[in-house]
């Protein structure tokens, strides 16, 4: 269906593949009914950009209650658990089902594409500018839950690796 809309089959592979870890997150994690939307839209400067706007919602636990159940991880504030959870090998799982690659994946690929990121759970929202801090801000909406919103532009997308998105967040973890 993207392909039909001028988008190219890397970015619809991409998109499944964001579509198919949050709702699995949502519903593994969340233990309750995911949304997802997603909105087309093209931007033109020198040329023409297919945008695509995704977002996944869950309206229940947020990860920072979600992650606190797992012992390793109940100690961490709020910030440093929803900062933590996109890092490789972190869920609110044990480490014996050797899960948390999901978010990470979310991570690198919105770093190959530069594209906008941000996520509020709880009381607290994050955008993920890729050249600076990550931006702590107020939440759009004061319902319980995990919200991600992600734009993402139809161009080539640099493959970036768990271990360049763990350093990524690890950067951002320290200038807490």
């Amino acid at each position: 269906m993207l392909i039909r809309h001028g988008f190219s089959e890397e970015i619809g592979a991409r998109i499944g593949w964001i579509f198919g870890e949050l709702a699995d997150n949502a519903l593994t994690h969340g233990k309750g009914p995911c949304y997802l939307m997603c909105h087309r839209f093209i931007a033109a400067k020198k040329g023409k950009f297919n945008f695509l706007a995704i977002g996944v919602a869950d309206m229940e636990v947020g990860i920072h209650n979600s992650l606190r159940t797992n012992p390793k991880y109940s100690q961490l504030d709020a910030k440093t658990a929803l900062l933590t959870a996109f890092k490789s090998n972190v869920s609110s799982w044990g480490d014996e089902f050797k899960r948390g690659k999901g978010l990470t994946d979310v991570i690198a690929i919105s770093l190959g594409n530069y594209s906008y990121f941000r996520v509020e759970s709880g009381d607290m929202g994050v955008s993920f500018p890729w050249d600076s801090a990550a931006k702590w801000r107020q939440p759009m909406s004061s319902v319980s839950g995990t919200r991600y919103s992600i734009v993402l532009t139809d161009a080539e997308f640099k493959d970036v690796s768990r271990k360049k998105a763990d350093a990524f967040i690890e950067k951002l973890l320290r200038t807490l």
